[in-house]
């Protein structure tokens, strides 16, 4: 018998800032990636913050339950 697939979901918001002086969102993208088998969350000041994280989950499941970051 075959092993069970290894199956990770992830909900990702992305935004960008808006200014008193700019009717259009301006400046950085800013993130929050929630894990949705721990409900778990992280947020990030910059986009390329949050794709290097997804990815980093991606290639090891295990730090959902014991990364830091927030």
């Amino acid at each position: 018998m075959a092993a069970p697939e290894t199956y990770i979901s992830f909900l990702v918001r992305m935004w960008r800032e808006e200014s008193l002086e700019m009717p259009e969102p301006t400046g950085d993208w800013r993130g929050e990636v929630e894990h949705v088998q721990s409900g778990r969350r992280w947020t990030f000041d910059t986009l390329d913050k949050l794709l290097c994280f997804v990815r980093r989950l991606a290639e090891d499941p295990e730090a959902c339950s014991s990364s830091a970051h927030k």
